[in-house]
């Protein structure tokens, strides 16, 4: 994430928590849930930044 400008970070945040909750419900209900990570959820949650990223403006 060295490309979010530290002036826009908490916008950023924002946005993306509120896209993760729309379109990566289960993948943040399982996190809130059981405090698991592991390689399975990383590679989803980068899913959901790069998706983010490319789709989105904050």
């Amino acid at each position: 994430m060295n490309d979010v400008e530290l002036t826009k970070l908490a916008d950023f945040e924002a946005a993306l928590l509120s896209y993760a909750k729309g379109q990566f419900a289960e993948l943040v209900s399982q996190i809130d849930e059981t405090g698991a990570w592991n390689d399975e959820i990383e590679a989803q949650f980068v899913k959901l930044v790069e998706d983010f990223k490319a789709t989105q403006t904050w």
